[in-house]
């Protein structure tokens, strides 16, 4: 018996190693601050010309991380 009788074609077993990777899965959609609806209010309130530090102030009373915000302040 020889070690390819284990197998049904030995020429599958070479077309499987010389066949290309898969592709890599699709990225996952990235929700920025500026886009995700939980931050909605607040980089509203900044394009209106709120200063950060109320922004802030609100977001942490509201129990949000108001860091958070700092990413669409340092963008616009």
């Amino acid at each position: 018996m020889s070690p390819m009788s284990d197998f049904d074609d030995g020429a599958s077993m070479i077309s499987s190693m010389t066949s290309p990777p898969p592709p890599p899965p699709p990225a996952a959609d990235v929700v920025t601050v500026r886009k995700d609806p939980k931050f909605a209010l607040y980089v509203r309130m900044l394009n209106m010309g709120v200063p950060l530090q109320a922004v802030q102030m609100k977001m942490k009373s509201e129990g949000l991380n108001p860091d958070a915000v700092m990413y669409v302040a340092l963008a616009a």
